[in-house]
């Protein structure tokens, strides 16, 4: 029998034991703030006219072979002015791109080349520049530990390259000043070329006045006791009865990161809610805010969603509007293997296709 109670002891002691302890960060261009009760404020839900726009991306494989990947990539938004969601003609709601990425040698090198295709040629403003999709695979930026990066994740990153992209013609085309964008992760750009599209999106919402943000739901950064730091913030402001308020938390960290624009909170946007949520304004924006709350208050009336409260229903919109799903995948993909058929390619395929197959067999077995 597992000894559940055995288990459950350990796990007990070590959450009785755990000390918070304050916020740490293995870069030195971060320079961490002591946690401290004074640093919560009390949100007030806000409303004016300004809009909020979510932005968020997907993509789901169609193929995958050692030597090269094909993904479905659609990036989307919604905007909602208060609870309302406004439709926009300017920009369709989502876009599809096919993204290829294949191996190639470069002098004693394997690089990563990627082609990204959008399914109408309207949206090519949207595509990445070609001279930033090529990728050694020994990039830091990209590997697996100390391995060569796979392929799968080269084809990923177009994806976020191209979010920034829509972010930047939004900003441009959609929005006005005092509107707020939201983008589904933080503002830390982590990839080789990534920061080039972050910071001109981040050029046309100061040019435009539109405040730029990023809401995370997960994170991975710790205290300095081991604990993860959004749970240690949580567990202060429920210890100092704060459990029954939205608030957010600020500061946490000097960013001193020229790939990480960005003033980090923790942010409670429902009393109800259970989870507490990294959110990232531009740095130079929040430099002009005397405090946060037309920010975050503007948020949290876009979160009170009770299947989700505490999480602007603005993103779960999003998610669903760029969500690739399996079904849609399929025929994609047996049209591609006709095509590539057709072409006289079935053969030279299905070399790639049963060199990393050999899992799905056993799996059946």
């Amino acid at each position: 029998m597992i000894p559940y109670e055995k288990i459950a002891l350990k796990c007990s002691e070590r959450l009785k034991k755990w000390s918070l302890g304050d916020p740490q960060f293995g870069d030195p261009r971060y320079f961490p703030k002591r946690l401290a009760l004074g640093n919560f404020t009390e949100i007030q839900p806000h409303y004016d006219e300004s809009r909020v726009c979510f932005v968020d991306g997907g993509n789901s494989e169609i193929l995958n072979t050692p030597g090269f990947v094909v993904h479905l990539t659609r990036v989307g938004y919604c905007i909602y002015e208060d609870t309302v969601k406004i439709d926009e003609n300017v920009i369709p709601p989502s876009v599809d791109f096919f993204t290829v990425a294949f191996a190639e040698q470069r002098g004693r090198e394997i690089y990563y080349s990627v082609d990204v295709t959008p399914t109408s040629d309207r949206f090519e403003f949207l595509l990445p520049d070609a001279d930033d999709m090529l990728f050694d695979s020994f990039d830091r930026t990209l590997m697996d530990g100390l391995h060569r990066a796979p392929l799968t994740k080269v084809a990923n990153m177009s994806r976020a390259f191209i979010e920034w992209k829509l972010a930047e013609e939004l900003c441009r085309s959609v929005l006005n000043e005092g509107d707020l964008l939201v983008r589904d992760g933080s503002l830390q750009t982590s990839v080789t070329g990534e920061s080039k599209y972050a910071n001109k999106a981040y050029e046309e919402a100061q040019k435009k006045r539109v405040l730029f943000s990023g809401l995370a739901k997960t994170s991975n950064l710790f205290t300095d006791s081991g604990m993860p730091l959004f749970s240690a913030i949580s567990i202060m402001a429920n210890r100092n009865e704060l459990n029954t308020k939205r608030w957010y938390y600020h500061p946490i960290v000097d960013i001193k990161a020229p790939d990480h624009r960005a003033v980090m909170l923790a942010v409670k946007l429902h009393p109800r809610s259970k989870h507490v949520f990294r959110f990232e304004i531009l740095n130079s924006q929040a430099e002009d805010m005397h405090n946060f709350n037309d920010v975050t208050g503007l948020l949290a009336r876009n979160a009170n969603d009770l299947t989700f409260p505490g999480y602007p229903y603005g993103l779960i919109e999003a998610d669903r509007i760029a969500r690739v799903r399996d079904e849609e995948i399929e025929p994609i993909r047996i049209q591609l293997l006709s095509a590539l058929s057709g072409l006289g390619s079935w053969s030279e395929l299905e070399a790639f296709i049963h060199a990393t197959d050999a899992h799905s067999v056993i799996d059946e077995i």
